[in-house]
């Protein structure tokens, strides 16, 4: 399939690179034409034909008709550049170390899960040629970022970027690397005396959620000026969990099928070409149980082809892979299951590398053509039937087998999980990863001085001198001969404003070294040309002039290192404050406690026996955590019962009190018209004013924890009060 066509710009860039290629290869073959041996009777080539030689050979190779011109030969074997070379060392504002370094950059960024846009790109350029002349720099012309790129091409290139997430990236590292296939190769072996295992008992199993009225964008047709098209879907986004079992020698087994539901439904029961098993869970998810009645299935599904030998399962770190029902199962019926390091499945786990792409698209297919041949939406009575379609096709043999092969499990292979798919775990690592690579020296020094300080760390932690010996492996340094000058380094460091770099404390995002302070470079000029264009008449100004050649290379080559050191620096810079503003997030993210049993990362065996007890005690604490929360269920049921008949109790007692008030109220009435009677009749009142009687006082409100402070005595509740439901909650209950 023919791709876009490429764009005016393009094809010079390109025209002018095959020139130039073949241009050399003249040059080449006319220095060799006039030094190889020649012939008895034989002419050796001019510059006309050999420009008319390579111009043929280029149009036969590269199919292109291109002027190679016997004057452009000429000037070059004399020194002179070409005509792209002089109008770039004369136009551009950054060199061609300097563009070589910012491309290095770039990449080095990409690759750790960093990439630019062209702003990002034209701000960094920015900020080297700021550095590089000063406030002087009028800044990049227009579309700069878009014909850089151009330039590079055969290293840059635009493409889509895709969201990885920060625990992904920290995961896929060497060392969970190493560790991973350490695991899989002495599982796939055995141990001395035990078969090795067969590509044919060797499995993964992964889930991966399907929504019946969600899929895929897919390529439409549509109207001429319409850049999107819509298209309508049903919209359903509930889950429906397909676990999908794989084999390396390219077969698959029946996968389960979980729909969400507290009950099973008879109208689940349809056409189920797959024989597929079918489950249910509140949310539509896997857990524990389902885990371990899929375990069994497992088991019974694959024991007559394993035939007594041991079997490989690879999961990925889901708490239903490691419940104490699940592993149990597995080392009662010699299956060994292997774990993935941690949030690392995009590149270890077969299934979501190769199969479930392919399987989506597939689905969303079928799923349309479902739709558009029965007129009727693809819902849980018509699922297995429809995902049937789309499974048969995305798990082929083909691509089991390259699941396999391109996660270097069959076959065995850590090779092909490469230094890019691990460089975005750079940004955490605990070795020296700048984006532009360091000078050798200078780098064989900075990795002992990191050496040294680690020595001087632990010879502090295990009380000894940091000057002794030791036959440890991890004390040898890695340059031995840098160990003066590092120490040296370190002393001179420790009473600067960088001693955080040798000290033990932590680094944090308020550390910063002191900053760089670039200054103006001016251009290279050949102030001696003249001089040197002259013709020597003695021997001495033959040697003088030499000498003023050599000075002005000499003095070339160290401004060009100059600019280089410079842009490096400046790159470094930037990259420093990325890192500290991530440091920065990092101390303010909290950290949450999931409470898994493997937060490590590390790839594990979990049929080894450490990781059966583990799972066995997990389970112990869960039906513990269980029944604290049955008895505090029970609690709060009586608690709810005791508060209901609390608050009639109240209601009465209110109403008994409010009926001695009004006997209270109407006695004093009648106390008062007497006092007036007596008064008017100039006596004594019959009787004194009545007093009330004892009212009846509140029962304490049941609560369904204990108060740590003491309530408030001899203080009659109000209405008002008693009927508030709070509920007071004590410290001390141990859930």
């Amino acid at each position: 399939m023919p791709g876009r066509a490429l764009s005016k710009e393009e094809k010079k860039r390109r025209l002018r690179e095959i020139t130039e290629k073949w241009t050399e290869r003249a040059v080449n073959a006319y220095k060799y034409e006039k030094t190889r041996p020649l012939e008895p009777g034989k002419t050796r080539k001019g510059l006309r034909a050999i420009s008319e030689e390579f111009k043929q050979q280029c149009l036969e190779e590269d199919k292109v008709l291109i002027t190679i011109d016997k004057t452009t030969i000429s000037r070059r074997l004399n020194g002179v550049p070409s005509q792209a070379d002089a109008n770039f060392d004369k136009n551009s504002w950054l060199s061609r170390k300097e563009e070589k370094a910012l491309v290095k950059f770039a990449l080095a960024c990409a690759d750790q899960g960093f990439p630019w846009d062209v702003s990002r790109l034209e701000e960094y350029a920015n900020d080297v040629c700021l550095a590089k002349y000063g406030d002087d720099f009028p800044g990049l012309g227009q579309n700069w970022g878009d014909r850089f790129v151009g330039r590079h091409q055969g290293e840059l290139k635009p493409c889509w970027s895709h969201a990885l997430d920060h625990q992904r990236a920290r995961a896929a590292n060497p060392v969970t690397k190493k560790e991973y296939f350490t695991l899989l190769k002495k599982a796939i072996e055995g141990e001395e005396g035990e078969e090795a295992i067969p590509e044919e008992l060797i499995y993964g199993v992964h889930e991966t959620g399907i929504q019946c009225g969600v899929g895929q964008k897919r390529r439409v047709l549509g109207r001429a000026e319409a850049k999107i098209q819509q298209q309508q879907r049903s919209g359903d986004r509930e889950n429906i969990t397909v676990i999908v079992t794989i084999c390396a020698d390219g077969s698959d087994l029946p996968p389960a099928v979980i729909f969400k539901g507290k009950t099973y439904r008879t109208s689940w029961r349809q056409n189920n070409p797959l024989k597929a098993s079918l489950g249910h869970s509140e949310k539509g998810w896997t857990d524990g149980e389902i885990g371990v009645e899929w375990m069994k299935e497992f088991d019974r599904q694959t024991k007559a082809k394993a035939n007594g030998r041991r079997r490989l399962l690879l999961v990925d770190g889901h708490n239903s892979h490691y419940t104490a029902g699940f592993l149990r199962h597995a080392q009662d019926n010699n299956i060994l299951v292997l774990c993935y390091p941690s949030h690392s499945t995009h590149i270890y786990q077969g299934l979501d590398v190769v199969i479930f792409s392919p399987l989506k698209t597939a689905w969303t297919e079928a799923w349309d053509e479902y739709e558009r041949r029965t007129g009727q939406k693809v819902n849980k009575q018509c699922f297995l039937e429809v995902y049937a379609n789309a499974h048969m096709k995305a798990l082929s043999k083909q691509n089991i087998i390259s699941a396999f092969r391109v996660t270097g499990v069959v076959p065995l292979n850590p090779d092909v999980i490469t230094e890019t798919m691990l460089a975005p775990s750079r940004t955490s690592s605990t070795s020296s990863s700048l984006p532009v690579p360091l000078p050798s020296p200078t780098q064989a020094l900075s990795d002992t001085i990191h050496a040294l300080i680690a020595r001087q760390a632990r010879s502090e932690d295990e009380g000894m001198d940091s000057d002794s010996g030791t036959d440890n492996e991890r004390d040898v340094l890695p340059h031995p001969q840098m160990e003066v000058p590092a120490r040296r380094a370190i002393d001179s460091l420790q009473g600067t404003s960088a001693s955080f770099l040798v000290s033990r404390s932590p680094l944090t995002s308020q550390h910063e070294l002191p900053r760089y302070q670039p200054y103006t470079i001016s251009p290279f000029q050949q102030r001696y040309q003249g001089l040197l264009d002259l013709t020597p008449a003695t021997e001495n100004e033959r040697r003088l002039q030499e000498a003023l050649r050599e000075v002005e290379q000499r003095d070339r080559r160290r401004k060009e290192n100059m600019v280089t050191m410079q842009a490096h620096s400046v790159l470094q810079d930037v990259y420093v404050k990325e890192a500290r503003s991530q440091l920065q997030a990092a101390e303010t993210r909290k950290n949450k406690d999931k409470g898994l049993a493997m937060d490590d990362g590390l790839p594990k065996l979990l049929t080894d026996t450490i990781y059966l007890d583990a799972a066995d005690a997990r389970e112990e604490r869960k039906k513990e955590r269980d029944q604290a929360k049955r008895v505090m269920a029970d609690k709060r049921d009586s608690h709810k019962e005791a508060l209901r008949v609390w608050k009639l109790a109240e209601k009465a007692r209110v109403a008994r009190n409010e009926v001695i008030r009004q006997q209270h109220r109407d006695a004093v009435k009648e106390w008062e018209e007497e006092s007036k009677l007596a008064k008017a009749e100039k006596r004594r009142a019959r009787w004194t004013k009545p007093k009330m009687g004892p009212l009846e006082k509140a029962v304490p409100k049941p609560v369904l924890y204990k108060r740590k402070a003491k309530a408030m005595e001899g203080v009659e509740e109000s209405d008002e009060d008693s009927d508030e439901d709070g509920i007071v909650i004590d410290e001390d209950l141990d859930e």
